[in-house]
């Protein structure tokens, strides 16, 4: 009886509402990855970091939760891109400077004119962040993908993402404004992409089977 319970739990865990999707959000250190812009008129010392991930499912992502530090925030910006064709796990698909990026140059983004949830950690000097997405993202399994989640700030220090102490690689992407330069640089950044998977009908009705089990047990 439990394991069929257990069984049951799994299903839903991996295929309900709510499953995580990706996570690199566990653990993240100290050292800060900058992503952020200086409003209203940017500086030179704006940077921009990507990073990118992978779908075991055909997915759809419903949150976005990450860490970083810094500030002061008055908005996110969180957008997604495809991987470049011929490198797709070394860059982003990148067609505009990130200032001058229009919704041609990206899958995806979304605008939060708010603080994103922002939650303290306790000890330490970084904060939580999540955003629900007000279009749920529809993304393919077995396909690298990258995301951007810059904070506008309104003086130095900028703020930027937690680096992870794990990630799927290495790296991550950016774009530093005052060297005009796109660079791939070591370190992941601490975010975390929750959604759904569309239940296959199979194992929909082995999930049915189960349950049905399970009450004939509990008689």
């Amino acid at each position: 009886m439990k394991i069929l319970a257990c069984v049951a739990a799994a299903f839903v865990a991996q295929f309900g509402f709510g499953a995580i999707l990706f996570d690199q959000m566990t653990n993240p250190t100290s050292t800060i990855i900058p992503s952020s812009w200086v409003t209203p008129d940017g500086s030179d010392s704006d940077t921009y970091s990507w990073d990118n991930f992978l779908l075991p499912y055909d997915s759809t992502i419903n949150e976005v939760w990450w860490v970083g530090g810094g500030g002061p925030i008055t908005g996110f910006t969180v957008r997604f891109y495809t991987g470049l064709a011929s490198a797709p796990d070394l860059q982003p698909t990148i067609s505009a400077l990130p200032e001058s990026e229009t919704s041609a140059d990206y899958l995806k983004g979304y605008r939060f004119q708010n603080k994103a949830n922002e939650t303290q950690i306790a000890g330490t000097s970084l904060y939580q962040y999540h955003v629900n997405l007000p279009t749920p993202l529809a993304l393919q399994a077995n396909k690298v993908y990258w995301i951007k989640i810059e904070a506008d700030t309104t003086s130095f220090p900028s703020w930027g993402l937690a680096q992870a102490s794990h990630g799927r690689d290495t790296g991550h992407f950016r774009y530093i404004t005052g060297l005009h330069m796109f660079q791939r640089v070591p370190g992941s950044e601490a975010f975390q992409l929750i959604g759904t998977v569309p239940e296959p009908a199979s194992l929909s009705a082995i999930a049915l089977g189960l349950v049905a089990v399970m009450r004939r047990r509990s008689r």
